[in-house]
């Protein structure tokens, strides 16, 4: 299976290229400036953690989160927090399963033995020690490329859509001192406005040149969704998204890395360490 293959796969770099391009350009999440937002109060930004984590991911399969915090040097409940938002927007997968408490079950036979306890007891002890919920997470590389096309393709349509067949809405000023005149008009406007005698537009007010504003003529940005507003937005957009549409172009058709289920990918592990000679693979869990 494809997920098996990908165990030891040296030639994905560009899914994870792409990932990294990704959580920089649109995933920048901070928790604490939400919470900054919401009370006032944040010791620091922690804007970048998302960053750190799928730079970090990009290195890994499936890994426990708390060995992802302990790898980044940050607390379990920041890695967590920045990847429940990253499976909000279906980045990662993350997967709960039951495992044995084995810090918990050495610490019991410790404290048995010190005391002279018969191994049958430890053993019922130890047995006795509830399971602990684990959680793992790993990246999804599909979903990655498929969010950015979307976001990306959605967002051109739209402009386009705007720069093309949007409102003109064109604007016209009076060239007149603000303190003095300075009025506007709308392009319904600009009929009555035309001195026949001299084929330009006059202000009915000052009677001085009106021009058209907003289209960049002037030097004024263009007035926000006009096309010539829309036509700057999306060549600005364009611009912006160039490396990322370049990645996406680089990795369209290609299959990206697949680790399959928390379950698939310990059992093609225990299949590829016994194959090896290597033993059961030490990756499951239970």
């Amino acid at each position: 299976r494809a997920f098996v293959a990908s165990l030891g796969a040296r030639g994905m770099s560009e899914h994870k290229k792409l990932a990294r391009l990704a959580i920089r350009a649109f995933y920048r999440h901070s928790s604490s400036k939400e919470r900054l937002a919401r009370t006032g109060n944040a010791k620091y930004d922690n804007s970048r953690i998302a960053e750190v984590l799928v730079d970090a991911l990009t290195r890994r399969t499936w890994v426990k989160e708390d060995d992802l915090a302990n790898a980044v040097l940050l607390s379990a409940k920041q890695v967590r927090k920045a990847l429940l938002y990253l499976e909000e927007q279906r980045l990662v997968t993350r997967a709960h399963v039951k495992e044995k408490d084995k810090d918990r079950e050495a610490r019991t036979r410790a404290r048995a033995e010190e005391n002279n306890v018969d191994e049958h007891i430890i053993m019922e002890r130890i047995r006795a020690i509830d399971k602990k919920i684990v959680t793992y997470v790993c990246l999804n590389y599909s979903r990655v490329y498929d969010a950015l096309a979307l976001r990306i393709g959605t967002a051109r349509k739209e402009l386009k859509h705007l720069a093309e067949k949007g409102p003109v809405s064109v604007l016209f000023k009076c060239v007149n001192d603000p303190e003095i005149c300075g009025k506007r008009y709308s392009s319904l406007d600009a009929a009555r406005l035309m001195d026949p005698t001299t084929m330009s537009f006059k202000c009915a007010v000052c009677a001085a040149e009106v021009i058209q504003c907003g289209g960049g003529e002037d030097g004024s940005a263009p007035e926000p969704r006009t096309r010539e507003a829309m036509r700057a937005a999306l060549a600005k957009f364009e611009t912006q998204v160039d490396r990322i549409q370049k990645q996406l172009d680089k990795v369209k058709g290609s299959v990206p890395p697949q680790y399959g289920t928390l379950n698939e990918y310990t059992r093609a592990r225990k299949r590829a360490a016994a194959a090896s000679g290597g033993g059961g693979g030490g990756g499951g869990f239970g």
